[in-house]
């Protein structure tokens, strides 16, 4: 184990970064949900957006359209924060044993 010295916080209290580690991958859970939704709500606009072209609406298909990239890119970019963030608490853990070893069940 590496000290990262008097002002890393994984190094001087294991258990508590432990507990702060967890609330955020549980707080990372709740919007990785949100990007699951908005994801469906995406498709379910891109869906619409193809039956209102079939049904000959074009404008209608437009804005369904528009709204299904809007929510596809909120989705994804969502997704994308959350995977970051996941990635650098996985950091963390590896560079502080004791954290993973403290960590809640």
């Amino acid at each position: 184990m590496t000290d990262h010295g008097p002002t890393c916080y994984a190094c001087t209290d294991p258990a508590g970064a432990a507990r702060q580690i967890a609330a955020e991958r549980a707080e990372l859970d709740e919007w990785a949900e949100r990007s699951r939704q908005r994801r469906a709500e995406g498709e379910r606009a891109l869906q619409a957006s193809l039956d209102l072209l079939v049904a000959g609406d074009r404008d209608a298909a437009e804005r369904e359209y528009a709204r299904a990239l809007h929510e596809l890119r909120v989705a994804s970019a969502i997704a994308s924060d959350v995977g970051g963030s996941r990635a650098h608490l996985d950091r963390v853990e590896a560079a502080h044993p004791a954290v993973k070893q403290g960590a809640p069940a």
